[in-house]
């Protein structure tokens, strides 16, 4: 047999750094492996990178091209020349590249030349995002990997890329969503602590819930998960993948009890515990010394009298807020009025790895870091810690004029490292007062901004979005606490129907990274359908929300990522959230990577006085058939007494479950002719060798075989268990886990598959990336080969 050498890469695919370099797993960096090729026509290499949300080496669905992906050709001569770069391109703005119309410097590879083509991703990629949170695709297997071989002029070289943010296993998630009900849920004989606060349903059921007035049989009903008496009223949702437990957080939403926790409240729901109690209190902000509310105040204010919401800070109990035991009496409640959007919390977030919480103060207007510690098992922080687990940044305040207003944050987004946060200029004064010009129905000076956060450097950017709120859409915007009934601010006026305040309460990122920012209507917050307005009066009302969803699509000018708010021909719209009412969109969205959809909480979605969700078309904007789904029903109030949500806003945050990203381990085995400890083009991949994964202690968790082109993988697929140590199987490898791979030495013996070959040097240089093309292989002392 011809005497040669074996070599071997691999490189788990994970970042590492310091504590704000956060860990993203999922993706391989698998190198080397020849993928399946069609040869055309074509007088160039040619192909498509693209992201692969499912991680099954296809580009199906709504997965997108990727643009900016460098791709470069190394080839050689005849052995032992070292292979030597001879063209490169740079994918467009599908994704694509072709060799033969698209070179940014050198040539295509000749007919029936050996070539390695060897993909990277730029270190500014994309809309001012950083490379390395991006990751080499799942499925190594079918789509090849970072660094792939080709013979002459071949088409369909696909290169796969993944965000573990963005990792879809499942098409069919669960739908995470808190629901309000009125009264105190611990007040002595109320109705109301059984009733649902916190829920779940699948992300395709669709239609009216059987029990419903007008249901369907067969349609699901929403899944409890916590009830009013354990969490009280809620809006901020974070699902932690790691851990698989779901964070909610308390709000201010007039008529509807606190939870235990009170106001700065944030709870942990573990929806795959088996008993009845899903939730525990997990962190009360306030005790710890991050005040939601006016601590220096000490007493309750007195009702004004004339029908308007005090401006206090000072947040009552249950109690202090006379609130009923009974869901259905009406309550005054007249100072949480004002308080909506100004005290407790507004949305919630959570980094990639499930290390850190951020949670929006609306009190002090902080963006607050939280700790977690352990990711799998979220650890609160005490008082006695609390200055070493958070960090928290004042929220900029762009306002430039007195008419402009009070600045006021409440929507948070974690997204590929930054966090994203929405606030209005509300054309209200510290003092309560409306100091915005109404024109044509519209606030004037009231404003809409998104930022940028790098919690690395701890800096904002320039806004990303700064938008006028009088943009000629169906329904107005007002000022905070405008009314047109009266002269005096924050006056009760129910009976002017969605005519909306606005919250940027929500914002998302569709498959490309253009932005969807969702606004809530604040009043939904204060109103509902008969009840008590803040004289303590019963109106026989019922006040229709009116947010909105806009998209702001992003591009690259002159180097400089820019997102620029798009609507469709003829209208001030480009979602189509027109139902039973127009601006029926309520603030809440969830996107479902690779679905092309946004998931957003809906007035009236099938039937009237319900609450609920539809998809909507991200291509398109037109809501998506079959996909409304009711949660709430409120019907019965039609001619009978009591005071449900009904149009008004009846849902918190909407967010979607999700697996962590899956590790992929693995590479090539290769005979290497000229001894250079190099993979050139040209030198074959060895077949049939066993490869081990173990444990450092040398526990063997798998053994796999190199396929023809000498690739081998360990990923959920083939490795049982990667945490031998956790009782119970987690397949795969784990993130934050040590492992050894080896080939045994009886792959060497007479009769194995490498006998007459030696081991041949490692880590040396090589042409293209660096330590992509090397071997890391090893000889120990028992004849095996560690990589």
């Amino acid at each position: 047999m011809k005497r040669g050498f074996i070599l071997e890469k691999t490189r788990e695919n994970r970042q590492v750094g310091t504590r704000r370099n956060y860990f993203y797993s999922a993706l391989p960096t698998v190198l080397f492996p020849v993928m399946m090729l069609i040869a055309t026509a074509l007088s160039g290499q040619s192909g498509t990178a693209f992201r692969d949300f499912n991680g099954d080496g296809l580009q199906t669905g709504a997965e997108p091209g990727v643009e900016g992906i460098i791709v470069k050709l190394y080839a050689n001569g005849a052995l032992p020349v070292a292979d030597q770069l001879i063209g490169e391109a740079v994918t467009d703005a599908g994704g694509n590249f072709n060799f033969a119309v698209s070179l940014v410097s050198g040539r295509a590879a000749n007919p029936g030349e050996l070539v390695r083509i060897e993909f990277s991703i730029p270190p500014a990629f994309e809309c001012s995002l950083a490379e390395t949170v991006d990751f080499e695709g799942m499925a190594g297997a079918v789509f090849g990997s970072s660094v792939q071989f080709i013979t002459g002029q071949e088409a369909n070289i696909k290169f796969a890329i993944n965000y573990p943010g963005q990792w879809v296993q499942n098409n069919n998630p669960d739908v995470y969503l808190p629901c309000y009900a009125f009264g105190n849920p611990f007040a002595p004989g109320n109705n109301v602590a059984n009733d649902p606060a916190f829920i779940t349903y699948k992300f395709l059921d669709n239609g009216v819930p059987a029990p419903h007035n007008g249901g369907t049989p067969g349609v699901p009903t929403p899944n409890l998960l916590s009830t009013v008496a354990e969490v009280g009223s809620l809006y901020g949702v974070a699902f932690s993948r790691p851990a698989q437990k779901i964070f909610s957080s308390a709000v201010i939403r007039r008529h509807c009890g606190l939870g235990p926790l009170g106001p700065g409240g944030i709870y942990l729901v573990d929806p795959n515990e088996p008993g009845a109690d899903k939730t525990t209190d997990f962190l009360d902000l306030d005790a710890i010394g991050i005040h939601t509310w006016n601590h220096s105040e000490v007493a309750y204010p007195p009702n004004p009298g004339n029908n308007t919401s005090p401006v206090t800070g000072y947040v009552g109990s249950n109690f202090e807020r006379n609130l009923p035991g009974d869901r259905f009496q009406p309550s005054t409640d007249y100072a949480a009025g004002d308080q909506v959007g100004k005290v407790s919390i507004g949305d919630i977030d959570i980094s990639d790895d499930g290390r850190y919480l951020y949670v929006m103060n609306l009190w002090d207007r902080k963006v607050y870091e939280i700790d977690l510690v352990d990711p799998r098992n979220p650890q609160a922080p005490t008082l006695a810690n609390v200055a070493t687990r958070v960090r928290s940044w004042d929220v900029p305040d762009p306002g430039t004029s007195a008419a402009q207003g009070e600045h006021r944050p409440w929507g948070l987004k974690y997204y590929r490292g930054k966090l994203y946060v929405g606030l209005v200029l509300s054309g209200q004064n510290l003092a309560g007062n409306v100091v915005s010009p109404i024109i044509n129905g519209n606030g004037s000076d009231i404003r809409g901004y998104v930022y940028e956060f790098d919690p690395i450097t701890e800096n904002f950017s320039v806004p990303l979005l700064n938008f006028s709120f009088s943009y000629g859409r169906e329904r107005p915007w007002i000022p905070w606490g405008y009314s047109t009934l009266s002269g005096l601010s924050r006056y009760f006026s129910g009976t002017e129907r969605e005519v909306a305040e606005p919250i940027i309460a929500d914002i998302e990122f569709d498959d490309e990274g253009n932005m969807l920012i969702g606004l809530m209507d604040r009043k939904g917050h204060q109103y509902a359908i008969n009840t008590h307005n803040y004289a303590g009066n019963l109106i026989n009302y019922e006040y229709s929300t009116a947010g909105e969803l806009l998209r702001a699509n992003a591009s690259i000018v002159n180097g400089v990522c820019q997102y620029s708010i798009v609507t469709r021909p003829g209208t001030a719209d480009y979602y189509n959230d027109n139902l039973w009412h127009s601006e029926s969109v309520q603030g809440p969205l969830a996107v479902l990577p690779g679905a092309g959809e946004a998931l957003a909480v809906w007035l009236d979605p099938i039937l009237i006085r319900s609450g609920g969700t539809i998809r909507l078309n991200n291509t398109t904007g037109a809501q998506v058939a079959n996909s409304a789904y009711e949660v709430f029903d409120d019907r019965w109030t039609l001619g009978q007494p009591g005071a449900t949500a009904s149009k008004a806003n009846g849902l918190g945050d909407v967010e979607l479950e999700g697996s962590p990203a899956p590790v992929e381990l693995g590479n090539l085995i290769w005979a290497d002719f000229d001894g250079d400890g190099v993979q050139d083009s040209g030198e074959p991949g060895l077949e049939g060798v066993d490869v081990q994964l173990k444990t450092p202690g040398g526990q063997l968790l798998a053994t796999v075989t190199t396929n023809s082109n000498g690739n081998y993988f360990f990923n959920f697929n083939n490795v049982p268990d990667g945490d031998p140590a956790t009782p119970g199987n987690q397949p795969g490898p784990q993130p934050f886990a040590d492992y050894k791979i080896c080939i045994p030495a009886s792959e060497f013996a007479v009769g194995g598959p490498l006998h007459n070959f030696l081991l041949t040097p490692d880590n040396r240089p090589g042409a293209g990336l660096a330590d992509y093309s090397d071997s890391d292989g090893i000889l120990l002392g028992n004849g095996d080969v560690q990589i």
